[in-house]
């Protein structure tokens, strides 16, 4: 997040300000949740949505 790295370990959670410039990278089979508020409806409109196999 803005060039940092940051490990997240089991039970973990990271809250990422708005308009931060953030990527992931799962290094291990998990499950991530996204939450925002407000809502995002931009983000409701789109695929990224999906469920990942």
């Amino acid at each position: 997040m803005d060039d940092q790295t940051i490990l997240l370990k089991k039970g973990e959670t990271l809250t990422i300000p708005s308009n931060a410039v953030h990527s992931v990278v799962a290094l291990e089979n998990g499950l991530l949740l996204d939450t925002f508020t407000p809502l995002r409806e931009d983000l409701l409109q789109t695929d990224q949505n999906k469920e990942v196999e």
